[in-house]
């Protein structure tokens, strides 16, 4: 015998269906613009923060114990677009080269029946330290460019001479930043966010058992 669907399955598909097409179509833009916007406004309070805390901390070296939050927003806004072009750049680059080689990856596999995966996956697992070692240069280059008033490229450029000068002590301070405090901050954003799913999931997994057992 067939298993009837969930009534609240049956509820929410007849409410699809008495929605007319244009108001979906334009709940769907209303969400894509909702989103880019998010995202607009993410990449630029991001931005505006990391320039914030490298001038603000370079003020506080420089002896100026006293600014305000509006005087630190209005001497990083010159700074906004050169930081944000480095940060468009090298992710940009990044992501060009993740996709080559993963491209690479699946052409190669497919051509040697999946052998090739398993040469590709230490590739992979390379990948992780030289993404996170590129990034470090990008964080250096943003205080480069924001202390030093330099441009982009030159801003890199000296992003890389301070990594390469203080290697050992740039590899410490990026382990305890990236993956230290990057896990700290992961498990308290995740812990909200499972506090939220698993009840969710146990319904979900709850309610799947009692349709099999009525079977």
């Amino acid at each position: 015998p067939q298993t009837p669907s969930p009534l609240g399955a049956e509820t929410l598909g007849r409410t699809f269906q008495n929605i007319p097409a244009w108001a979906l179509s334009l709940g769907v833009v209303a969400g894509f613009l909702i989103m880019l916007l998010v995202v607009v406004l993410v990449i630029f309070l991001s931005t505006i923060g990391k320039i914030g805390v490298i001038k603000a901390s370079h003020q506080a070296e420089s002896g100026q114990e006293k600014f305000t939050f509006s005087q630190v927003f209005k001497d990083s806004m010159p700074y906004f677009w050169r930081v944000f072009l480095l940060n468009l750049l090298v992710g940009v680059v990044v992501f060009i080269a993740i996709f080559l080689l993963v491209t690479l990856g699946v052409v190669g596999s497919i051509a040697t029946l999946g052998i090739g995966l398993i040469c590709f996956i230490p590739v992979i697992c390379l990948l992780v330290p030289i993404i996170w070692f590129v990034y470090i240069i990008v964080d250096q280059s943003g205080i480069a460019i924001v202390v030093e008033e330099l441009g982009v490229i030159d801003g890199l450029k000296r992003g890389w001479n301070v990594v390469r000068s203080n290697l050992g002590y740039v590899i410490v301070m990026g382990l305890v930043l990236y993956i230290v405090i990057g896990m700290i901050g992961g498990f308290l954003i995740s812990m909200p966010i499972g506090l939220i799913v698993m009840p969710a999931v146990f319904a979900a997994a709850l309610e799947s058992t009692s349709a099999g057992a009525g079977l």
